[in-house]
């Protein structure tokens, strides 16, 4: 660009006959108009494709990180990681999402807050995927990063994505037995009702579960038109003890009770026994559950190297026009340009010029007859006619 703006000894010559100077040794647009069109718009062919090499290339290539949204949450005894038997749905009877089935058997009816939902029949089945990540929870857990109650709570009760730390239990105290949980010391089923017989393959009624409840979670953000108002949304906040699933993003959720003691069940929350349903009474001292610690899962964040495709054939199609452009300025180009000072020193020098001979030393009289001479040319011509 630097070769195609410079003039050439001819070009300088035709602007030197109309008074008008050129510049030497640096980029000037004022030269283009006094150059040849091969060159001009060659020189504009250059910077039209240099900007999007420029701008555009490193956009082109970029790193994603990772920032997940799922995980599983889990509420057990340090038994359940030890290899303590377990029935799902746990201890609660708790169906996560929907929070219980429409075949009758279930505690409670639909609530948000409680993970997403799942029916009672895949936490029965075996062979279901619900049922095989509870029992691969249960035997991976103990190997994984123990977190304090207030770090858990920070990590979890919150909109952060999961780039650190995925899956996570809740170790409960519990307050029936280091194992856990028994049927009959929470619930007691009317014997006028078909919930015992509904229940009892699964849960036996005196055995210890040291399963309490398990979910699975995700966290995500809500944009707002002004940019102020974001919302999150974590479908588990009901699980932890709260009221509500979505608060704003910025929203620094209190903690209820300190040590953490989450009130789990929603009915002893709102004092409405209705909600658990007829034929059940529940025992109100099992409602607070005190989480003596967590273990989260680490999460192996998973960088890539992305790439805008759009964006890259823009930067090839413009360094494909360059490099074609650059052998057309190499054959066609009419004459060697003066592109620095020593270049014109030694022209002038070999080939004086008519118009500035003379005046290599530019005095104030030698600029006053330059423009006088100049205004003669411009100047309108007035003939006398008689």
């Amino acid at each position: 660009m630097q070769i195609l703006n410079a003039p050439s000894r001819q070009e300088i010559d035709r602007a030197h006959t109309w008074l008008q100077s050129l510049d030497i040794g640096i980029p000037s647009i004022r030269n283009l108009s006094h150059v040849s069109r091969l060159k001009s718009a060659s020189w504009l062919t250059f910077l039209i494709t240099s900007i999007p090499i420029h701008l555009l290339f490193n956009s082109s290539v970029f790193e994603t990180t990772y920032d997940g949204s799922q995980w599983y949450l889990t509420f057990a005894t340090e038994a359940f990681t030890q290899g303590a038997p377990f029935f799902p749905p746990g201890a609660s009877l708790l169906l996560a999402g929907s929070l219980g089935p429409d075949i009758g058997i279930g505690v409670y009816g639909e609530i948000g807050g409680y993970g997403e939902k799942v029916s009672v029949d895949q936490y029965w089945n075996a062979s279901s995927i619900i049922r095989q990540k509870i029992e691969s929870v249960a035997k991976e857990s103990h190997s994984w990063t123990i977190l304090s109650a207030e770090q858990c709570y920070s990590e979890y009760v919150s909109c952060n994505p999961r780039g650190e730390y995925g899956d996570v239990i809740f170790i409960i105290n519990s307050t029936a037995s280091e194992e856990g949980w028994k049927r009959s010391d929470i619930f007691t089923f009317d014997p006028s009702t078909n919930l015992s017989a509904s229940w009892n393959p699964h849960i036996p009624p005196n055995a210890v579960n040291s399963l309490w409840f398990s979910a699975q979670c995700n966290v995500g953000r809500t944009k707002s038109t002004s940019g102020r108002d974001d919302t999150c949304t974590n479908v588990c906040l009901g699980a932890m003890g709260f009221d509500r699933y979505k608060f704003r993003f910025n929203e620094t959720l209190p903690m209820a009770y300190e040590p953490w003691l989450i009130p789990f069940f929603p009915a002893v929350r709102h004092r409405d026994k209705s909600l658990f349903g007829k034929g059940l009474e529940f025992n109100d001292k099992f409602d607070l559950l005190h989480v003596n610690h967590c273990l989260a899962k680490p999460v192996q964040p998973s960088c890539k190297v992305g790439l805008s495709n759009a964006l890259l054939l823009i930067v090839i199609v413009s360094i494909f026009v360059k490099a074609i452009q650059g052998g057309v300025v190499a054959w066609k180009l009419p004459s060697t340009s003066l592109v620095t000072l020593g270049d014109a020193i030694e022209s002038f020098i070999l080939y004086p010029d008519t118009v500035t001979l003379g005046i290599g030393t530019l005095s104030i009289a030698d600029a006053q007859r330059i423009e006088v001479s100049r205004n003669s040319l411009v100047a309108p011509r007035h003939d006398n006619i008689f």
